[in-house]
C-alpha cells in the first residue's frame, strides 16, 4: 500500500460514519464533531451504494468513496489515526471481510496512521457503546449503524463513550534497482554527433498487485503488446539499421526503458541524465503497444511536435496506405514525454487499447504480427526521413491540439504519476494554457482545487470533472515551501 502512513497513536475514538465532508450533497460526517487528537471509526464506501437514486451518483462511487479521500478530510481536521472499516452492503458485495486491493489505496501517502478492523471487532465495541440515533434509538451494530444513515441519510457520527485505542502503524518502502538497456549505433559525417533515440519500455507489470485491470488474479501479465512489440521493434530496427553497410548520417541510440508502467521513470532518468548531450539529441522515436493493428489504423502521437512531421508522415504513408491518425498533442502517456518536456521533437507510434490490456490475457497469441511489421516498416521510412534532413527538425511547443467534444475542462498541466508527496506535484506546464496564464508553474505542488483538497491526480480530476470551460477556480499550490493561490480560467477539453 502507499497509503496512510507511519505514526502512532493512543486517543479516544470517535464514529465519523463514511469519513465524508460533502456540503454540496447536503451530507457531511464531520459537522459539529470535534476529532482533533483524535483516531476516527470510519466506514468505506458511501452511503445508500446499492441505491439507483442515492445522491452519491446512484450506484457509482464519487470521489468520497476513494480510501485516500477519506485520509485527507481526516488529515485537514488533524486527526491522530483512522480505524477503517467495511460496512455490511461492502463485505456482501465483495463476498469478505479483509482490506481492498493495495491499487485501491491511492499512490500517495496521506501521513494518518492507517488500520483496518474487522465487522466483528466494531459490532462488538458497538455492543458495549451504542452509538444514539435521533429520537431514541440504540445503534448496537454495523449493520444497524448503516441501516440508519442508508434510511435518513443523515450522519450519526459521535464519540464513542469510554473509548480509546493505542495504535502504531509502520510503512516500509521497497525500493528495487532496475537499467535501462542501451545501444549505440555511431554516426559518420558533419552530422554525426547529433543523436535520435528509438525508445521502448520493456517491464510490465508482473502479477498485476499495480495497475492491472484483474488485480486480484494473481497471473503473470506477460505484456505482449503492452510492450513485447515495441521492445521488438528496436531490436528489429537495430538489427537493420546495423547491417546497411554504412553508418547513419546521425547516431542512433536505441533504448528499452524500465520503470514505464511505475511512472515513466526510466524515460525521465534519461533524459535527466543522458549518455549523449540533449541538446544534440535532435528526434525521439517512441513504440508503445504497436501489437494489434486493426482497420490498418495506426495512431501517431506528437504529430505537431516538429514543423516537418506531417509531411514526413504523409510522404511515407503514400505507398505504406495505413489508416493513419495523426495526433497532434503529445500526451504524458509514453516514454516519449521525456524528450518532448526537455524540447526534443517526438512521435509515439500506437495502435490502440485493447480489452487485453493490463490483463494476464495480453499474450502472444492475441498479436497481429504482420501488423507490427507493417509498424516497424512505416516508422523505419520516417527515420530514414529524419536521417537525411539537411538540418535538425524544428520543434513545436504544445502542438496544436484541436478541442473535443465532451470531457473535462482543460487546465494545461503535467503531473508527476511517480511523486511521493502531499498534494499532486506538477512536472510541466503547457504554454499558453490555463495553468500558466493562472500563474502554475513547474515544480509546483497542487493542494487544494476550487473547495477540495487534491491528494492525487483522482483528486484533480474529479475538480476539473465538475467545472466547465470558462469557469475560474482558485488552486492553492505549495512553491518553496510557501502556500499561492492562483487563480484560473478554465480552457476547453484537448485532444484531437
Amino acid at each position: 500500500m502507499a497509503a496512510g502512513g507511519s505514526g502512532t497513536a493512543a486517543a479516544p475514538l470517535v464514529f465519523a460514519g463514511y469519513g465524508i465532508s460533502a456540503p454540496t450533497l447536503d451530507y457531511d460526517d464531520f459537522e459539529g464533531l470535534e476529532v482533533e487528537g483524535k483516531v476516527l471509526v470510519v466506514f468505506r464506501q458511501e452511503p445508500q451504494q446499492d441505491d439507483e437514486n442515492s445522491k452519491f451518483d446512484g450506484k457509482n462511487a464519487t470521489k468520497h468513496a476513494y480510501i485516500s479521500t477519506k485520509l485527507q478530510q481526516a488529515k485537514q481536521r488533524k486527526a491522530a489515526g483512522v480505524l477503517l472499516v467495511n460496512p455490511p452492503a461492502t463485505t456482501a458485495a465483495e463476498g469478505r471481510d479483509q482490506l481492498p486491493a493495495a491499487n485501491a489505496f491511492g499512490s500517495n501517502a496521506a501521513g494518518v496512521p492507517l488500520v483496518q478492523v474487522t465487522q466483528a471487532v466494531i459490532d462488538e465495541l458497538l455492543a458495549a457503546a451504542p452509538l444514539q440515533a435521533p429520537p431514541d434509538t440504540a445503534l448496537t451494530s454495523a449493520a444497524a449503524v448503516e441501516k440508519q444513515i442508508d434510511g435518513e441519510l443523515r450522519p450519526v457520527s459521535q464519540p464513542l463513550a469510554g473509548w480509546s485505542v493505542e495504535l502504531e502503524s509502520a510503512f516500509e518502502r521497497s525500493m528495487a534497482q532496475t537499467a535501462n538497456i542501451v545501444g549505440v549505433l555511431e554516426g559518420a559525417g558533419p552530422l554525426a554527433h547529433e543523436t535520435i533515440v528509438l525508445g521502448a519500455h520493456y517491464d510490465h507489470i508482473g502479477r498485476g498487485e499495480f495497475g492491472s485491470r484483474k488485480p486480484n488474479s494473481g497471473e503473470i501479465h506477460n505484456g505482449a503488446d503492452d510492450n513485447a512489440t515495441g521492445t521488438a521493434a528496436i531490436l528489429e530496427l537495430a538489427r537493420r539499421l546495423s547491417r546497411r553497410g554504412q553508418p547513419p548520417a546521425r547516431r542512433l541510440v536505441f533504448i528499452a526503458f524500465s520503470g514505464e508502467e511505475k511512472g515513466l521513470v526510466g524515460s525521465k532518468y534519461y533524459v535527466e541524465n543522458p549518455l549523449f548531450p540533449a541538446e544534440d539529441t535532435v528526434t525521439m522515436l517512441n513504440f508503445d503497444m504497436i501489437g494489434r493493428l486493426r482497420n490498418d489504423e495506426l495512431t501517431v502521437f506528437g504529430a505537431r511536435s516538429a514543423e516537418e512531421f506531417y509531411a514526413f508522415l504523409d510522404r511515407v504513408n503514400g505507398p505504406a496506405a495505413l489508416n493513419l491518425k495523426k495526433v497532434d498533442s503529445s500526451p504524458a502517456m509514453g516514454d516519449h514525454f521525456a524528450f518532448y518536456q526537455r524540447g526534443i521533437p517526438a512521435l509515439h507510434f500506437f495502435t490502440g487499447i485493447t480489452a487485453e490490456y493490463h490483463t494476464p490475457e495480453d499474450d502472444f497469441e492475441t498479436i497481429n504480427v504482420p501488423g507490427v511489421v507493417r509498424t516497424i516498416d512505416f516508422a523505419e521510412q520516417v527515420l530514414d526521413l529524419v536521417l537525411a534532413a539537411p538540418a535538425r527538425l524544428q520543434f513545436v511547443q504544445g502542438g496544436s491540439a484541436r478541442p473535443a467534444a465532451g470531457g473535462m475542462a482543460y487546465l494545461g498541466i503535467t503531473p508527476d504519476y511517480a511523486a511521493d508527496s502531499e498534494g499532486l506535484r506538477v512536472t510541466a506546464v503547457t504554454e499558453k494554457s490555463p495553468a500558466a496564464e493562472g500563474g502554475i508553474k513547474p515544480g509546483d505542488v497542487i493542494l487544494k482545487f476550487a473547495d477540495s483538497a487534491v491528494s492525487d491526480l483522482r483528486g484533480l480530476m474529479d475538480g476539473l470533472r465538475k467545472q466547465k470551460p470558462g469557469d475560474i477556480v482558485n488552486i492553492e499550490v505549495r512553491r518553496n515551501q510557501q502556500s499561492v493561490t492562483c487563480s484560473v480560467t478554465l480552457g476547453r477539453p484537448q485532444g484531437s
